[in-house]
């Protein structure tokens, strides 16, 4: 775990309590449901939407990305903050009526101890030189499960990865550049790369139309579900409803693999058009081959001053943002449900080379762990 972005998630944790006013807001809720009454109960089921509200508006680690909600997890904090502070509230309030002032007790507790802790860290850290990260570019990162710490499959990843950031840089810059580790989280197998915001706000487009196809396929697979299980059809009309959605099931193997790299550089201009589409097509396979081995795609965006930000930037980050919280609703889906149901083509590593121009380009310019461009 990387001390100074654990000294961000930190920060952000007390800033969240401290602008929200969490644990006086779940005091006001404890004292509405101690009057025992069903008056005070609505009370508290309206304070709890109005917490709930103010979290999802208000909370920075409410938009978190995957990276930086593993951390707080690390840390045994990620429920006492953000979507985990709403789901823990919620889950209290399905208890039995006499136990819930009991459960609210120990739960304020332990958030108490973790604040107390936290701060104590913070000045600890902050004492010992540690600055809290805070890159001038967007991240992005893939995080892999131990599944694939195999060293030849690390490399492939890693090799998927550099594929995808050169061609969707390229996609969106249309210069070729060098693709540049820029942080390594210690102690797991994440790799992360500073990118400009038009390049971090292309992949999040790809990624959306990814998410938007593997929808179809769960609805799919839901109304096959629901025909196995619908007792009215006959066996016959069964089997001509499986073989309807079998076919349709095909043509989304044929919206991955021909039709989404066309549509998603439909706008494309550049001399090397070709090649980029077929870097994209690749990078799609392997972006469903990602999600069904548990492999996560990080895209965390600029710490903007909510004062001297363009309007322009705020639609960029909260498109990042919500599109992040799409992609992650997949991974909760059980390992089988994540399986499509067809096989796509994988790449060989002969493959995964990437063809830079014949005219020689420069490569990226240093870019280093602040995002800063280095002195010439």
């Amino acid at each position: 775990m990387d001390s100074d972005k654990l000294l961000r998630i930190l920060k952000d944790a007390q800033q969240d309590e401290q602008s929200l006013t969490v644990d006086s807001k779940i005091e006001g809720i404890r004292s509405s449901i101690a009057q025992n009454t069903s008056e005070a109960f609505k009370t508290a089921e309206e304070q709890l939407k109005d917490l709930v509200s103010q979290t999802a508006e208000k909370s920075i680690i409410y938009n978190y990305s995957p990276s930086e909600e593993l951390i707080l997890q690390n840390v045994k904090g990620a429920h006492f903050f953000g979507k985990g502070l709403i789901e823990k509230l919620q889950q209290i309030f399905n208890e039995r009526p006499y136990e819930m002032i009991g459960k609210i007790d120990e739960y304020r507790s332990q958030r108490n101890d973790f604040i107390q802790k936290s701060q104590k860290l913070t000045s600890s850290l902050t004492d010992m030189g540690f600055s809290d990260y805070r890159p001038d570019s967007y991240e992005v990162g893939i995080i892999l499960p131990d599944t694939q710490s195999d060293f030849d499959t690390l490399i492939k990843r890693l090799r998927e990865f550099n594929l995808l950031l050169s061609a969707v840089y390229e996609a969106s810059d249309g210069n070729h550049r060098n693709v540049k580790i820029t942080r390594l989280s210690n102690g797991s197998l994440e790799f992360f790369s500073l990118q400009n915001a038009g390049t971090a706000v292309l992949l999040t487009t790809l990624l959306l139309n990814i998410t938007t196809v593997w929808e179809k396929i769960s609805r799919f697979r839901r109304k096959a579900e629901d025909n196995e299980k619908d007792k009215d059809l006959s066996p016959e009309a069964k089997q001509d409803m499986k073989a309807i959605l079998q076919k349709e099931t095909e043509n989304i193997k044929k919206q991955i693999v021909d039709e989404l790299p066309n549509e998603f550089l439909k706008n494309l201009k550049k001399e090397r058009s070709n090649e980029i589409k077929n870097s994209i097509g690749i990078s799609i396979n392997a972006i469903f081959h990602w999600i069904q081995v548990g492999i996560k795609i990080d895209i965390t965006p600029i710490r903007l001053n909510a004062e001297n930000a363009s309007p322009e930037s705020k639609k960029q980050g909260s498109f990042v943002r919500d599109t992040n919280a799409k992609i992650q609703e997949i991974y909760k889906l059980p390992e089988e449900l994540r399986k499509l149901p067809f096989n796509l083509p994988e790449a060989k590593q002969s493959e995964l080379k990437i063809v830079a121009p014949k005219e020689s380009l420069k490569p990226e310019e240093g870019i280093v762990k602040t995002g800063k461009k280095k002195k010439k």
